[in-house]
């Protein structure tokens, strides 16, 4: 069974300009990666993460309660390299949901 990568970021939520960071460079190849995203307020979820070239990844974030209980749907984000070592990004935009 896969490890799931560990995303973190600074916030309770994302939002178009926050970055995630990931410990080690982002997956090169297409294929969808599990991952678990840790928020600063302690509140986490399940996300799936998914190189879409080069320089995008998608990450699909499924549906989470912040730690004041404030519930978050379910979203998609494109993200987009915030440096030049692969291991942070910044979300670019948010995705229609599929």
């Amino acid at each position: 069974m896969p490890t799931a990568l560990l995303l973190r970021t600074t916030r309770s939520h994302l939002y178009p300009g926050s970055i995630v960071t990931l410990d080690h460079d982002a997956p090169r190849t297409a294929k969808p990666h599990a991952v678990v995203i840790e928020f600063a307020d302690g509140s986490g979820a399940a996300a799936t993460l998914v190189r879409i070239d080069a320089n995008a990844l998608e990450l699909a974030v499924d549906a989470y309660v912040t730690h004041k209980r404030h519930p978050v749907a379910a979203r998609r984000w494109l993200l987009e390299p915030s440096g030049t070592t692969h291991t942070a990004w910044r979300v670019a935009r948010k995705l229609p949901v599929a």
